[in-house]
């Protein structure tokens, strides 16, 4: 965020904390030595803004900053892995002081901080990723397909891949049966944890034995709070990918019209993105509809934020590459409006970068 006035901060800061933007009231020692984590989290999600000097009531207080405490960002997304750069300005707003901005860019690779943790910015707090939600978010910055990797950006620990007919086979759930209750606990803060502990079993249990599990998280996925619908979207994609050939189908046919839904009215962005990409991580013939439906029709304010075209690699390896290539095509002809083709413009060409070995 460049060349902002008190006025355009009062407005953005209006907007409340969310993914992409943070409140601080001061960044002391110990908040230093943890900023790497706020810096990982918020290049892993959409990038963003924190700024220093505004209270969690989107009060203005001000903030006495120099240039050691400048450095001492920039050091601390060194420590990150791969590196991150933030760029730092100062807002001075009369009669109260300064207000810094630093901006973090969104990035085409998963971070680690210092403590080699993949944290994660989603709504108004960071998680730390488990392995099936760092799988997810790779997954959607086009870094993992299918069970490879792509490129060297960062070294991320995958799970053992599908089971074939050669291989052990995972052990029954056993004890696990107990989360499902607090998978429908009254409290959000518990079915969130309940999930995330779900999730460190998907790959070595067999959690679809879990009589009513599935049951249980396709209610979830009207839970209340957003960051547990992002959980549950997470844990669906990590549960979809261990299932047999002929269940995966009843798998989809069943969770197909509520990601769509989700994709197109969610409250929350963070939501509307994940279900765009799990709609492409599926082979949904209608991910296509969906993502360019957005194209056409979502404002500037929440396009960006959505990131449509992260699938695509996802898209053209389950579908026909020419098929979705020239749908985009025919809806650049189509549209009049410059914004709109800037639009289609842009995701020709992230079609492009996905798929340059495809073709």
């Amino acid at each position: 965020m460049a060349n902002v006035g008190p006025e355009e901060l009062k407005q953005l800061i209006a907007q409340g904390e969310g993914t992409t933007l943070d409140f601080k009231l001061d960044l002391r020692e110990d908040s230093l030595r943890e900023f790497s984590k706020d810096l990982a989290a918020f290049s892993n999600a959409d990038g963003g803004d924190i700024l220093v000097g505004v209270a969690d009531n989107k009060e203005i207080v001000g903030v006495e900053w120099d240039a050691e405490k400048s450095a001492r960002v920039q050091f601390e997304g060194s420590r990150c892995n791969p590196k991150i750069q933030p760029s730092i300005s100062t807002v001075n707003v009369p009669k109260v002081g300064a207000v810094v901005v630093i901006s973090v860019p969104k990035s085409g690779s998963v971070h680690q901080d210092s403590n080699l943790r993949y944290p994660l910015r989603i709504g108004n707090s960071t998680v730390n990723m488990d392995i099936a939600l760092l799988i997810a978010v790779a997954k959607g910055k086009g870094l993992v397909v299918g069970d490879q990797m792509v490129g060297n950006q960062v070294e991320i620990h995958l799970p053992t891949p599908p089971l074939t007919r050669n291989s052990p086979a995972r052990k029954r759930p056993g004890k696990l049966r107990f989360l499902l209750n607090y998978l429908g606990d009254e409290s959000p803060v518990v079915r969130e944890e309940a999930l995330k502990e779900l999730s460190r079993y998907a790959f070595r249990y067999k959690t679809e034995e879990l009589t009513g599990l599935e049951d249980k998280i396709f209610a979830m996925l009207d839970d209340p709070k957003a960051t547990v619908r992002v959980q549950v979207l997470h844990q669906v994609s990590a549960t979809w990918s261990q299932l047999a050939a002929k269940r995966k189908k009843r798998f989809e046919r069943m969770l197909e019209p509520k990601l769509i839904s989700m994709a197109k009215s969610d409250s929350d962005s963070s939501v509307r993105q994940r279900a765009v990409t799990l709609l492409c991580e599926l082979g949904s013939e209608s991910a296509i509809e969906v993502i360019v439906d957005i194209m056409r029709t979502e404002p500037e304010a929440t396009f960006e934020r959505l990131g449509v075209t992260n699938g695509f690699r996802e898209l053209a390896k389950r579908q026909s590459i020419m098929l979705l290539e020239k749908r985009l095509f025919e809806e650049l002809r189509r549209q009049n409006a410059p914004e709109i083709q800037a639009r289609f413009q842009k995701a020709i060409d992230d079609f492009r970068n996905a798929t340059w070995n495809e073709m």
